[in-house]
């Protein structure tokens, strides 16, 4: 009987030492799995900022009014451009508009069509 018990418990100790020796592995992976995600957020933190620096150097008012002046050809508004309401031409007559189908008359048609 003192034999089955000996034997019982060594197994039982080789079952808790591979159990222990797993573990330690799979920690050690997953520490440096969480190493390498830190690295990457680290990494896109600094692209970020990089990012936002390149963003508000963009957004100058003083390069966008320069960008306009050279790009656009916009100039200042001079008094004759400005008019009253009436003096503007009347609108052409249009066309009756076409009504816009409702949901209901698209899918009664479609299932019409079937």
């Amino acid at each position: 009987m003192s034999r089955i018990a000996v034997l019982v418990w060594l197994t039982a100790i080789m079952v808790a030492a591979l159990g222990l020796f797993h573990v330690k592995y799979e920690v050690q992976r997953l520490e440096e799995e969480l190493g390498l995600e830190h690295q990457s957020i680290l990494e896109r933190q600094e692209a970020i900022h990089i990012l936002k620096a390149e963003w508000s150097y963009l957004n100058q008012p003083a390069r966008l009014s320069d960008l306009a002046r050279r790009h656009l050809g916009l100039a200042p508004m001079v008094g004759t451009q400005v008019v009253r309401l009436d003096d503007l031409p009347q609108r052409a007559v249009q066309k009756a508009e076409v009504p816009t189908p409702t949901l209901d008359a698209i899918l009664a048609r479609a299932r019409n069509s079937r």
